[in-house]
């Protein structure tokens, strides 16, 4: 008889070590939101289902307006607590079905399931109207806005890359 008590407690670390490496390699590290990798991944997933069916889809791409001169008048850290906030209202807004994910910098990611574009627009004015509310930064009340960039598929193509590139002009 022998105790394989070491060798299971070890395969338990290495599976938890492997899991969480999975999670950090697919989440934003400040926001916990998802990360660009993740968001391809559902976004392509999502692809592959619609090809599928007749459902769809809306990206939004939204760019924080003025968060330079945040960051640069009350510095990274006050910078990265309102991208947290930011982060919170976002996933308050869009519920559960949607994907928020932060993409780079003040930019971020919002996916969601479904073809009709009357609703990512109404999301997307609950959007901004979250936004629209005051942040406190070091006791100093800060209003961010945002530009919001939609497209739809099939509508405005079937790839994740053509999808992204088009919320993206769009949003400018």
């Amino acid at each position: 008889i022998r105790d394989v008590t070491e060798r299971r407690q070890s395969e338990a670390a290495l599976a938890e070590s492997a899991r969480l490496h999975h999670h950090q390699s697919r989440h934003d590290p400040l926001t916990g939101l998802a990360n660009r990798t993740l968001l391809f991944e559902s976004l392509k997933e999502t692809l592959c289902d619609i090809s599928e069916r007749t459902t769809g889809l809306s990206l939004m791409i939204l760019d924080l307006d003025g968060f330079k001169e945040l960051n640069d008048g009350f510095g990274h850290r006050a910078g990265d607590r309102a991208l947290c906030e930011i982060g919170e209202r976002l996933t308050g807004v869009v519920g559960e079905s949607a994907t928020v994910a932060r993409l780079a910098g003040d930019e971020f990611a919002v996916l969601v399931p479904g073809r009709n574009p009357d609703a990512a627009q109404s999301i997307a004015f609950k959007i901004l109207d979250a936004l629209a509310l005051p942040f406190n930064v070091d006791g100093v009340a800060l209003r961010i806005s945002a530009s919001i960039g939609i497209a739809t598929a099939p509508d405005h193509g079937e790839d994740a890359d053509v999808l992204v590139h088009a919320a993206d002009v769009a949003m400018y």
